[in-house]
C-alpha cells in the first residue's frame, strides 16, 4: 500500500467550510505518481505512457481543514494493457472518501493501448491488493 500526507489548504475550502469535493481528486492523483514513476521515474513526460480511461470518487464523510488526509493507494486489478487503482482518503482514523482509477499504457505516436511490459508488471505486483 502506498501512502501519502496531505495537509489540507485554506484555499481548499469551501462555503460549507469543509474541504471542496474537487480537491479530492487532485490528492489522489498526487499520491498516484509513485506509480507513474514506474513508467517514467524522472517524470520526463515523454517517457509517461500511461492514461486514464475512467475515474470515480465516492465521498462518505465531509473533511475539514486543520486535520491532515492520509490517501491510501492500492492496485486492485492489473490486465493486458491496463491497471485498477483504488483509493481512499482517511482523517481522524475515518474513511472519507474512495477513487477508483483505470490507467492503460498507451502509444501515444499510433493512439493505441499496448500490453504492460515485463518489468513494470512486475513492479505494479507489488502493490497488488484483493479488494
Amino acid at each position: 500500500m502506498l501512502i501519502r500526507t496531505i495537509t489540507p489548504q485554506l484555499c481548499q475550502i469551501d462555503f460549507f467550510r469543509h474541504v471542496n469535493h474537487l480537491a479530492i481528486p487532485t490528492w489522489f492523483e498526487l499520491a498516484r505518481e509513485p506509480l507513474y514513476r514506474i513508467f517514467s521515474p524522472e517524470m520526463n513526460f515523454d517517457d509517461l505512457t500511461v492514461i486514464m480511461v475512467h475515474f470515480g470518487v465516492d465521498f462518505m464523510r465531509q473533511m475539514y481543514l486543520g486535520h491532515d488526509v492520509e490517501i491510501r493507494t492500492v492496485i486492485s486489478k492489473i490486465g493486458n494493457s491496463s491497471f485498477e487503482v483504488e483509493q481512499e482518503a482517511w482523517q481522524k482514523d475515518q474513511c472519507c472518501a474512495r477513487g477508483h482509477v483505470v490507467l492503460v499504457h498507451f502509444d501515444f505516436k499510433v493512439q493505441k493501448s499496448m500490453p504492460l511490459p515485463d518489468d513494470i508488471r512486475r513492479q505494479l505486483t507489488e502493490h497488488l491488493v484483493q479488494t
